[in-house]
């Protein structure tokens, strides 16, 4: 792990884990490899997907600023949290459901499972 956090630079660092070769979980982690969010996780995509050339736009966080996951999210990656979804590029927090929006059309879908949430307000 710490030669992944001196990679990092010091900044928050999210790894994907597999779970039977599809995503299963996501971890950020700080400098310090303190893990601040971990999320459990299915996953899902439409069929025929496509990505849009918006990779140089980057996405915001759309949620209630009530909610703690789309807080955390956007805090520990240094996202701007929003509450509608007419950016082009967005992450939709909401009630265990994440989902990432290109260009209007969903790219793919997370169900939290479980979560581990170490984030102070």
């Amino acid at each position: 792990m710490g030669e992944v956090l001196n990679l990092a630079h010091d900044t928050p660092l999210l790894i994907a884990g597999e779970f039977h070769g599809n995503p299963g979980s996501l971890a950020i982690y700080d400098g310090n490899g303190l893990c601040l969010l971990s999320i459990h996780m299915t996953f899902s995509h439409p069929e025929n997907l496509k990505f849009s050339k918006l990779k140089l736009v980057e996405p915001v966080i759309v949620g209630s600023g009530k909610s703690k996951l789309a807080n955390a999210i956007a805090s520990n990656l240094s996202l701007q949290l929003v509450n509608d979804s007419s950016n082009p590029r967005c992450v939709i927090v909401n009630d265990g459901i994440i989902d990432f929006i290109d260009s209007g059309k969903l790219l793919f879908k997370i169900k939290v499972k479980s979560l581990k949430l170490d984030f102070l307000e």
